[in-house]
């Protein structure tokens, strides 16, 4: 049996490393600015604790603004 994902919100999490990480909300950020930098720190600070596999997960037709600026080489999508 595996064990459970700790849990942990962006700055919370910094400092932290973990085998896997996923955002689960990245379309709660659609309405900020993308060019914002408080936001931009936040997903670096997630994304860079990922040791392995990370994982950015959204809700509706079209992905959030911050998502959308990322290169199809740096960002596998499906």
């Amino acid at each position: 049996m595996r064990e459970p994902a700790p849990t942990a919100r962006g700055s919370c999490a910094k400092g932290l490393g973990f085998d896997t990480v996923v955002i689960p909300d990245a379309h709660t950020d659609a309405a900020a600015d993308p060019t914002s930098a408080a936001l931009r720190m936040t997903y670096y600070v997630l994304a860079t604790r990922a040791r392995r596999e990370l994982h950015l997960a959204y809700e509706g037709e079209s992905e959030p603004p911050l998502l959308a600026q990322v290169g199809p080489g740096e960002l596998l999508r499906g």
